[in-house]
């Protein structure tokens, strides 16, 4: 759920053009609360988005990480991505607008307003958009908190979303 602090993203680009785009999440504040023996490292609990009838042998559950990475001619364009539960390509597309449609500058498509949809409440919205019948957004990690790197052809442009911690 959106607020938890259950998932973490980070992106990251070396000088050879390697790229690497990565959400990190146990779903819920310790996950399922097991750790693998010997390492105290926690196993998540994406188990949790089953429902009852849904159990059974191979069954996989949903999940909600979506680390992003736009190409150009095969190689990284645009290495981004966000935490925000069922949110998370939603922003992802407003993202992606915004950037390469709209042509806004990084740090001011990352720090734009967004909307939402779904958590059985229909249309979210921060304030600075325009009238769309949406609710408000109760709190800031509802919209995400994105991080992205733009690689344009002398340089690396990368911004941290102002509402995140990191930022």
């Amino acid at each position: 759920a959106l607020g938890d602090g259950d998932t973490t993203y980070l992106c990251a680009m070396g000088r050879a053009g390697m790229a690497v785009s990565l959400n990190q999440g146990l779903y819920q504040a310790f996950g399922s609360g097991v750790t693998v023996p010997g390492t105290g490292v926690l196993l998540q609990n994406r188990g949790a988005y089953f429902k009852p009838h849904q159990y059974r042998p191979g069954a996989k559950p949903v999940h909600t990480l979506a680390p992003a990475m736009a190409l150009q001619g095969g190689r990284p364009r645009f290495i981004f991505g966000t935490m925000g539960g069922e949110a998370q390509i939603q922003v992802h597309l407003q993202l992606l607008a915004r950037v390469f449609v709209a042509g806004q500058e990084l740090g001011e498509a990352f720090a734009a307003p967004r909307w939402r949809f779904g958590d059985g409440v229909g249309l979210l919205a921060e304030a600075g958009l325009p009238d769309l019948g949406a609710q408000p957004m109760a709190i800031p990690e509802q919209a995400g908190h994105a991080h992205g790197i733009l690689v344009e052809p002398d340089c690396l442009v990368a911004t941290a979303d102002p509402r995140s911690d990191g930022a």
